[in-house]
């Protein structure tokens, strides 16, 4: 099954005082393309420059796959710690829009992330974030030095 409408648009920043930091990965027309921003890191040499990576179908459908797995089309469309009972102040924010076999999903938070309980549940831990990121990570094979984390 072709997965060329695939689109996707992954955003995390920090929120730190000292630390601005920021990475988005889109895939579109069968490219994915990843920058990072070292935001206010004194020590630059962690900027990494944009990477491009063409993908094929069956990458996509892999990464469909994961979408599914992960329930990301019933993401709720925002996440906060105070659905937690805390607030927090700094931290990370993130954003995610996914479309795909004419579905989609847009979902963000700050500090808190969908539950791996229960995506309707806001959590603490990144949980299904992570899982997502990881997933990206590997499916279309970025190499150490070119996570999306710096």
């Amino acid at each position: 099954m072709p997965h060329g409408s695939l689109s996707l648009e992954v955003h995390s920043k920090s929120l730190s005082v000292t630390d601005l930091s920021s990475w988005t990965v889109r895939i579109e027309d069968g490219l994915l393309v990843r920058e990072t921003d070292p935001g206010l890191r004194l020590d630059k040499s962690a900027l990494v420059p944009a990477l491009q990576v063409k993908v094929d179908d069956d990458q996509l459908g892999q990464f469909v796959d994961v979408v599914e797995f992960l329930e990301v089309w019933s993401w709720k469309s925002h996440y906060q710690p105070t659905e937690c009972g805390t607030r927090i102040f700094g931290g990370t924010s993130w954003s995610l829009t996914v479309n795909a076999n004419e579905r989609e999903c847009q979902a963000s938070g700050e500090n808190a992330y969908p539950s791996f309980a229960d995506v309707n549940k806001a959590s603490l831990s990144e949980e299904r974030f992570s899982m997502l990121v990881a997933a990206i990570t590997f499916i279309f094979r970025l190499q150490v030095g070119q996570t999306l984390r710096n």
